[in-house]
Parts: C-alpha cells; structure tokens; sequence
C-alpha cells in the first residue's frame, strides 16, 4: 500500500487488503476481508462491508454492503463478490440464497421497505442476515459509539449541560460528569463526580481511569473564589495559570483548562456535535422581517463589530436609528441590554451579537434564549441578529412564538 493513507479515527479490520494510492478519509469504516483497488479513494464517513471488493480508480462516496462489488468514478454497487464468496468457502445454497435476496433488496430505491417484504426462507442465511443489518443500522449512532467510547462532560451553570446529557443519554453513548456547577446538581446522577475547580489531578485522574481521551464543556464556569479553593498537587502548580487566565474573564479560565487537558492527552470537543440543532442556520426565523430601516441598523451594527473584533473587545452591540446605543462589556448581554432601556422608543433598534475573532467556540459558545428576547423587548428593540451556526439557541419555538407576539424578528446571517 505505497503512498496510501489511513485518516484520522478510520476502524480498519482483519485481512484488509489496499492497494497503491488509496486515501481513507476520517472517520471511514473498512471491516474484515476488504480488497480496495489501485487510486481509489474513500470519502469520510463512509462503511465499506465485510469481503466487499472496490475496484481500482474508484471514488467511493457511498456505502458498500458486506459482499458488494463497487466500482466506478462516482461508486455504485455492481452486484456481489461471488469468486471472493467462493474462495471463502461459503455454502453455496448461502451464496444462492443471498444472490436472490440481492435482487429483491435493490428491485427498487425504496430499500427498507423490500427488505420487509423479503420471503422468510432468507431469514436463517447468515449471509442475507449480515447484509441486511449493515443496511438497516443507524449510521449515527454507530460513528458516534466509534469516536466517543466514554466521553467526559464538564459541567457548569445555565440549563444548557442539561440539553447535551438528554442527548448523550438518548444515544446511549458512556458518560461521565465532572460538575463543576456551583450548586453540584448533577450529583444525583451515579455517573458523575463533584470536584473543585482547582483539583486538577483528581479530574485528569477521573478521566484517565474511565479512559476518556475526549471531554466536552457545556455551561458557565464561574471565576472561583481562589481563597477558599480546595487544591490537590497538580491544582497547586497550574493554579497560577487559572489566576492569570480569571483577570481576563471566565471564558478565559475555560480556555486554559483546555490546555492543561490536552498537555495530559485529553482532547476537547465543540458541544454542538451532539446538539447541532440548538443552532439556527441563515434566514428569517419571525413573521415581522426586517425592513429597509431595520437593515440600516443591523448593516452599522455588524460594521461595528467587525471593527471591534481586531481587538478581541465584544460580541454584541445595539443600534437604533443608524446610532451606537451600547457596546457589550464585561457585565454581559444583559447588561448591554439594561443600558439600551428608552422611554422615548418601541419596537426600534436591533441587538446583533456575533462571537469575537478569536472566540473559542468549544468553551465560550454565544447562547441566546426566551430571556435574552424578553430583555430585548423591555428594551424597546424590533429584532435579534445572530451569526448562523455559532450560536445556542435555547427555548427555540418559545422564542420564535414570543418574537410573533411582540412583532419582534429573529434574523440569522
């Protein structure tokens, strides 16, 4: 196999054979007895099935099913592997079986629904068996099994660790919690362990014994009282790396727990993985949209920001009437929102929040909920501006059921 490459998290199983010039992409999953011809490549998450033969110069973009022979510049499945059946001895009347349960399966595009009419003579060939249960598995949660055998989740404050564990539960992926919460609420679940911040070698030891090479972070971490913090030997020699990263913000205290993770071989995932639809892609999410006035304000807002982000300063800003009313702070949103109050204005202006050029969107992810719109409201604004895909939002239907009712809008670029 000169020149072939293997990417990151392939399964590669026994006796596979690959020949010259065939890249793997992430993730792919080859099982046992593969022959995979000359400059072919694989595309990323994509199974090739036991003893299927790929043909050389073939672009695999699809799945092959166990015994399939696939070529082609864009693949497709030509029939079975009937020579390699052969050779492995397989009973005949199992490749003969399989054979007609070939063509039933893929008489026509709507595969799952001619595997249910297959006769039931099919149901004790082993070979028909393996096929059909590669067909009919959930993808999903086969890749996720593979990359996360057990995956550490560290926890904070807000209801947003709450929403990824109902996610990680409903796949049944292995968890552990490391609650990092202030009022420890996910201790009644078995699976989770109450530290303090500064114990590192206890959590690199939590994650290590229950061989988590993965973590991923969801909810506020608030800056710790450093007097009173309960410190282990490792605490004491990163805390001045922890004191350091709290003078510029919580998110910053996050960020360096990451570091010191990944210096102890512990990768850190982005959470919207599991939960990619708490994120709202481009579009208008309101029936009020925005109008030509409403687009002059989100234009200077987003200009704003822009100019802002040189600096790594802020993430949100409000404007009315071409104006800069508050640039967010320190103090958040919310009070962003508290210095955007006028008596004179209702339903005028626009909140724009974008996350910052160097925002770390694993740990500091810009979350938006039926708060930030009630706020909003109080304020005298018309609408919210979001970045597509980078921003949580929380209580969606709620939120676009209460942006109806204020004639308010809800706007992704």
């Amino acid at each position: 196999m000169i020149s072939s490459h293997i990417a990151h998290d392939c399964q590669v199983g026994n006796n596979v054979i690959i020949a010259n010039n065939v890249p793997l992409g992430g993730h792919a999953i080859i099982e046992d007895d593969v022959v995979i011809g000359g400059n072919s490549a694989v595309q990323q998450f994509t199974r090739i099935g036991k003893m299927a033969m790929i043909g050389g110069m073939t672009g695999v973009l699809h799945d092959v099913i166990p015994y399939g022979l696939s070529i082609g510049n864009r693949n497709s499945l030509q029939g079975l592997n009937l020579i390699g059946l052969r050779r492995a001895k397989f009973e005949n009347k199992d490749i003969l079986g399989l054979s007609e349960a070939y063509k039933e399966i893929f008489a026509t595009k709507n595969i799952n629904e001619n595997i249910s009419k297959l006769n039931g003579s099919f149901q004790e060939n082993p070979l028909v068996k393996e096929v059909i249960e590669f067909i009919t598995k959930d993808k999903k949660d086969l890749f996720v099994h593979h990359f996360h055998k057990m995956i550490g989740l560290i926890f904070g404050d807000t209801d947003f660790p709450n929403k990824i564990l109902k996610t990680i539960k409903k796949r049944k992926i292995k968890y552990i919690i490391i609650d990092l919460s202030t009022s420890k609420k996910f201790k009644k679940d078995s699976k989770s362990y109450s530290v303090s911040i500064g114990q590192f070698g206890k959590i690199i030891n939590i994650l290590k014994e229950n061989r988590c090479k993965k973590v991923l972070f969801a909810g506020k971490v608030n800056k710790p009282n450093f007097s009173k913090l309960k410190l282990d030997i490792k605490g004491i020699y990163y805390i001045p790396r922890i004191i350091k990263a709290s003078k510029i913000g919580d998110a910053a205290i996050l960020r360096e727990i990451i570091k010191i993770l990944a210096q102890n071989q512990i990768k850190t995932e982005n959470s919207l993985k599991f939960n990619p639809e708490l994120t709202l892609k481009k579009g208008n999410y309101s029936k009020i949209k925005p109008n030509k006035k409403d687009q002059s304000d989100i234009g200077k807002a987003i200009k704003t920001l822009n100019s802002l982000k040189e600096y790594n300063y802020s993430q949100g800003v409000v404007v009315r009437n071409k104006k800069i009313v508050s640039i967010e702070g320190k103090g958040g949103t919310k009070k962003l929102l508290e210095k955007s109050k006028s008596k004179k204005f209702r339903n005028n202006g626009v909140l724009v929040k974008f996350p910052k050029k160097k925002q770390d969107l694993r740990v500091d992810l810009p979350t938006i909920g039926l708060k930030t719109l009630k706020q909003s409201k109080k304020a005298g604004l018309k609408g919210i501006v979001v970045k597509g895909k980078q921003h949580v939002f929380l209580d969606k239907k709620k939120c676009i059921s209460f942006a109806n009712k204020s004639k308010m809008f809800i706007s992704v670029k």
